[in-house]
């Protein structure tokens, strides 16, 4: 279909079962021991990971790790530790000025995997903050005895190395050799393309140099590495990026906020035209991933798939697969499709098979913008496509007229995404190379020549959403994945 990365939840075993695995316990336990409520984690045991990264490796996928290495949850016992309370919102003041006695939740032993692949044990020493005293019960955040907060942690709050559990101390030696020992580890267990970096906003800006380096000359130079790095200035994370030599890309958190700014503007005010505006795509396009939240679909997939210079796109599996689960109320074992699914895979078609070639932007207008590619002779024939955008809600369709290249004259081109309804007999390219495109409503329109190679497979592939059993759907045809 086009997918050629998998970003999977985190793997190693968290604080319970049903957890998620932002709470990491054991980063040495990928579902292998019978430990926190049993040997799977939410997602599965060892062997089913295992098998997980070598299917998707033989059919060309890279699987990627979301590593945790912030903090850890789920301690066996307390220790008595001395700490000093700080303010929420600004790390750097406290709030006493005194030491006080606490139990903190920082003692590891692991009973069930005991010294197997690593015999470190964390202790209170380990870590530089936590935000729970077993003995008061009360709640806050406390710097302990003899430990600072990373100076080269995020500024947000005064000083954001703190972000919950018992935050681990990355200035510690031991704690260093360990976390580099275990990312050796698990590159030997999994045959991975990369990770995700979770938290670096709140870890050591040295400790991550040392971690990505560390990667490179000894895991693999290949991996590519994702930092989520949550800041609102694509100018400091585009410097972030030259700081660890161009080692590790970035989310464009930018665009996202953009995304959901135009989602939520009111019509009159909302403006197409500065959607890239202050992105990180905009400054490092080959180092900034894309992604959507749930505030522009399907406008913002069409732009993060088919625009060029839009950085490496992210699509949620959610919005291919749909919600599996709980939600409101929705019971559990229940699916539910996203409403523009089939238009998400139509995208994600198109960009393999027709976004390549010469870019020609149309962004004149605060409510309807379009680009087209002009397609590559190696590429499909040479096929390219062209994207229309409209944010009006106005019942009449928006048009507007592009250039796609007089190699196309003479085409007729049709809407692959054709819920968006009119030109059902599709629109000619012109001896110039120009035609004016349509789209409907508060929608997005994909042009395609009608004959281009592929456009079959466009056309009618069909994604079994019932991957959990749960619909009766028909099976995708294999010759389609």
């Amino acid at each position: 279909m086009g997918i050629t990365c998998l970003w999977i939840p985190p793997a190693c075993k968290a604080c319970w079962g049903g957890s998620t695995g932002y709470d990491a316990y054991d980063l040495y336990d990928l579902g292998e021991f019978d430990q926190k409520g049993g040997v799977r984690t939410k997602y599965g045991t060892k062997e089913e990971l295992q098998r997980l990264v070598a299917r998707a490796g033989a059919a060309g996928v890279d699987v990627f790790f979301d590593v945790i290495v912030n903090h850890k949850a789920g301690a066996e016992y307390t220790e008595p530790v001395r700490g000093v309370r700080v303010e929420q919102y600004d790390r750097l003041k406290e709030v006493t000025g005194r030491l006080e006695d606490i139990e903190a939740w920082t003692g590891f032993d692991y009973p069930a995997r005991g010294d197997k692949y690593s015999s470190f044990k964390w202790n209170w020493s380990h870590f530089s903050g936590v935000d729970f005293d077993e003995k008061t019960k009360d709640h806050a955040i406390w710097r302990l005895e003899g430990k600072r907060w990373a100076h080269d942690a995020d500024e947000d709050r005064g000083n954001y190395d703190y972000l919950m559990f018992a935050n681990i101390d990355h200035l510690h030696p031991d704690v260093r050799d360990e976390l580099l020992s275990w990312i050796s580890w698990l590159g030997s267990q999994l045959r991975l393309g990369g990770i995700r970096f979770d938290a670096t906003k709140h870890i050591s800006k040295d400790f991550q140099w040392d971690f990505v380096s560390h990667i490179k000359q000894t895991v693999s130079p290949d991996w590519l590495i994702i930092g989520e790095y949550w800041h609102l200035n694509a100018g400091f994370l585009a410097e972030l990026i030259e700081r660890f030599d161009h080692q590790m890309v970035l989310f464009d958190i930018p665009l996202v906020h953009n995304f959901r700014d135009l989602s939520k503007a009111p019509e009159w005010e909302a403006d197409l035209r500065t959607v890239f505006d202050g992105s990180l795509s905009r400054l490092k396009p080959g180092h900034s991933v894309t992604l959507v939240e749930p505030w522009f679909v399907p406008l913002a997939y069409a732009l993060i798939l088919l625009y060029e210079g839009a950085g490496t796109p992210c699509v949620f599996y959610g919005d291919l697969y749909g919600s599996f689960g709980p939600k409101g109320s929705r019971g559990e074992g229940t699916l539910e499709l996203p409403p523009h699914h089939v238009g998400v895979v139509r995208m994600v078609l198109a960009r393999r098979q027709y976004a390549y070639g010469a870019q020609t932007e149309y962004f004149d207008g605060p409510r309807c913008v379009g680009f087209t590619r002009h397609g590559d002779a190696l590429r499909s024939a040479g096929a390219g496509l062209a994207v229309l955008l409209n944010a009006s809600s106005s019942p009449q369709r928006a048009e507007k007229t592009m250039y796609v290249g007089t190699q196309h004259a003479g085409e007729c081109w049709t809407d692959i995404l054709s819920a968006s309804g009119g030109q059902e007999d599709g629109v000619v390219i012109d001896e110039h190379g120009f035609a004016t495109f349509s789209t409907g409503p508060r929608s997005v329109a994909i042009w395609v020549d009608a004959t281009a190679e592929a456009r079959d497979v466009v056309d009618n592939f069909q994604l079994d959403h019932d991957i959990y059993g749960l619909m009766g759907s028909k099976k995708t045809d294999e010759s389609q994945d």
